[in-house]
């Protein structure tokens, strides 16, 4: 029994459901059972599988509390030394009633237990990583041999409704080697069954069985399966002493595959499978797969003539051995519009000893087969196809219902009523600038549907872009043009931009001369002045293209300030295209004087007092005064922003004159007031 098992081992490396992993660590199952929670778990990676094996595992158990807290951080040891393998002369002993222990006990304690005959076996398999997967693989078909191994364990004081989290991990630090524990959250409750196959299919073909059946959903539960086989309704045998393992070297395959010999054809075979978990359980079996194994006869059937007459009917003429008329029900002729298929079935099931049938085709071009099948309606073989073709010079009626639309990024979308003869192979577009050209076909390869997509360049002289489309039938036959359909390139291009012949001063302000756009779409102009200091935007005029006069002038200017003027031309479509004049500083070099200077004479306060208002921008207020007949002279320098002035440098039986003059930042100064006199 060993002998057989480390063969079939080492024939099947390397596998295993919990050590199947990239990263350096150990991966756990756990389940609940009547005696308490089973604990399963396997290192991923065959140097921490040596660590274990010299230190050993430790395994904890943290409950949790029905808000999700634990109730003791610190968790419980559940055993109080590590879990370790058993020695060599427990595994021997255990190996007179489990078998697989004696393959573990020569893995982990080299060939002393072993006879000579096996012993060459693992001195070629001596490598570690083939001694961790032979290893993992045994534990996951005995649950005796997995606690011998250290990597099974019982925890019998669980409470039934309690929340745990274990964890099992490597009683060793390595520094720099980092080993992720097992860790899995479990409640313990009842038991739950293991799931039933009821999916596995059987392909009986000449003295074979291939059994097929889907692994997706096994994954964490299955490793292995039991198979088993009844011949002629007899009772079920295990065809294995050991379990199958489903093994493929594509990644993501999720289907196992089994194929048995069968000693004759034409009896019947029944097979069912039971799956076997890393916890050494035994699942319900699955559906029964039955069936018998049949004769090859491919190639026997071949379909050698088809004759057209009155080019609407085919007659069919095939061959086959008389011989083999025994193991058939009879034939069926079968019709597709493609050799590829799919095939209808066509007419009653002809006895085996018929070899000719008749069909009117459907289409031009059709593909025949002829196939024999058994008397309950299985297929056992059938003829290579064979094309029947019917003369067609008729071409498609000409689409009809044609319509286009196009983006404003060029995209052009054409439609048409779908043609409704049965043997249309597809449609050709074709495109032209103009109706009276020759048209150029767009396709690349015929459609299949009633609609096609198109790019056209924007930027053209011609704003409108031509369709036509032609069906074509199964034998190239081509259909008239569809009528014309054209559609409207958008406007893309702007208008030849105005100019902004000159610019000067005026009076009171700026004065442009200007000349209109080249372009004949133009809609409207828009003139819109820039100021440079402050970035206003103001549009002065818009007016239609029907106006003629260019000239345009601007007196709502603030001198000593800059502006740009600049000219739009607008066409239907939103396209512009515009002229910027040169930075216009507006400036006369002189500011008006103050306004509204008013004196009050205050003999009590001894004071003469000035009041006006402020000018914005100003910098300086120069105050000038002259006494009786005496001429103005510069008296005070007040701030800008001034608006009063108390003069107390007077005596009596004098006359006082006053003039004010503003200096702006630029060093430009106002006109000098009004003279206001006052007698003190």
């Amino acid at each position: 029994m060993v002998k057989g098992l480390l063969y079939f081992i080492l024939l099947t490396l390397p596998t295993t459901v919990l050590g199947q992993s990239t990263v350096p660590g150990i991966k756990l199952l756990v389940k609940s059972k009547p005696e308490g929670v089973w604990l399963r778990w396997a290192p991923t990676d065959p140097t921490v599988w040596q660590l274990a094996n010299k230190h050993g595992y430790r395994i904890e158990r943290f409950a949790l509390l029905p808000d999700g807290n634990l109730e003791n951080p610190t968790g419980v040891a559940m055993t109080p030394t590590p879990v370790r393998p058993a020695n060599q002369s427990e595994l021997i002993a255990l190996a007179t009633s489990v078998p697989e222990a004696e393959a573990l006990s020569e893995i982990l304690y080299g060939t002393e237990s072993m006879s000579g005959a096996r012993a060459p076996i693992l001195n070629q398999r001596a490598e570690s990583e083939n001694k961790f997967g032979v290893a993992l693989l045994i534990c996951d078909l005995s649950r005796e041999t997995a606690r011998a191994a250290g990597l099974f364990f019982v925890d019998q004081t669980a409470e039934k409704g309690r929340r745990y989290i274990y964890r099992v991990k490597l009683n060793f630090e390595l520094k720099g080697f980092s080993i992720e524990p097992g860790i899995a959250v479990h409640t313990h409750g009842p038991e739950e069954p293991l799931p039933r196959h009821t999916e596995l299919k059987g392909d009986f073909r000449d003295r074979t069985a291939a059994l097929s059946w889907p692994t997706l959903l096994d994954k964490g539960i299955y490793t292995a399966y039991h198979i088993e086989r009844s011949i002629s309704g007899g009772p079920y045998e295990r065809m294995t002493d050991l379990p199958y393992v489903h093994m493929s070297e594509k990644p993501g395959n999720e289907t196992a595959f089994f194929v048995d010999s069968l000693r004759e054809n034409g009896v019947e075979h029944a097979y069912r499978i039971a799956g076997v978990t890393p916890f050494g359980e035994v699942g319900p079996f699955s559906n029964e797969a039955k069936g018998r194994g049949r004769e090859s006869l491919v190639g026997f059937l071949v379909l050698r003539e088809i004759e057209i007459r009155e080019n609407r009917i085919a007659f069919l003429e095939w061959e086959f051995p008389q011989p083999a008329e025994r193991l058939i029900g009879g034939f069926r002729m079968a019709r597709s519009p493609d050799a590829e298929g799919p095939y209808e079935d066509i007419g009653a099931l002809l006895n085996p000893t018929v070899r000719k049938g008749m069909d009117e085709p459907k289409t031009n071009n059709s593909f025949y087969i002829v196939r024999a099948l058994d008397n309950a309606g299985n297929e056992l073989t059938r003829s290579f196809p064979f094309l029947a073709h019917l003369e067609d010079n008729i071409p498609p009626v000409a689409p009809a219902g044609v319509r286009a639309t196009i983006s404003s990024k060029g995209r052009v979308t054409i439609q048409w009523e779908q043609n409704q003869e049965s043997d249309l192979q597809g449609y050709r577009v074709f495109r032209s600038n103009s109706a009276n050209e020759e048209v150029v076909e767009v396709t690349r390869s015929l459609l299949s549907t009633s609609e096609f997509a198109d790019s056209v360049e924007l930027v053209q002289l011609n704003r409108k872009i031509y369709y036509r489309i032609a069906a074509v039938d199964q034998n190239f036959n081509v259909s008239d043009y569809s009528d014309w359909v054209w559609v409207l390139r958008p406007d893309v291009i702007p208008p030849a931009k105005p100019v902004i012949v000159s610019t000067r001063m005026a009076d009171g302000g700026i004065r442009l001369d200007c000349t209109p756009s080249a372009s004949i779409d133009v809609a409207v102009y828009q003139l819109v002045r820039h100021t440079i200091d402050d970035s206003v935007r103001v549009v002065l005029k818009q007016w239609p293209v029907t106006r003629q006069d260019f000239g345009f002038e601007d007196k709502q200017l603030e001198l000593g300030k800059t502006y740009r003027f600049q000219l739009i031309a607008k066409d239907s479509a939103g396209n512009s295209a515009s002229d910027l004049s040169g930075e216009l500083l507006y400036e006369t070099g002189v500011r008006p004087a103050v306004g509204e200077l008013a004196y009050n004479v205050d003999r009590e306060k001894k004071e003469i007092s000035l009041k006006w208002n402020s000018s914005a921008g100003a910098v300086k207020t120069l105050v000038y005064r002259r006494i009786n007949d005496g001429k103005f002279t510069l008296y005070q320098t007040l701030a800008g922003t001034a608006t009063a002035f108390s003069d107390r440098q007077l005596a009596i039986n004098n006359t006082y004159s006053y003039r004010l003059q503003l200096v702006f930042k630029s060093g430009v100064k106002s006109e000098i007031s009004k003279v206001v006199t006052a007698t003190y």
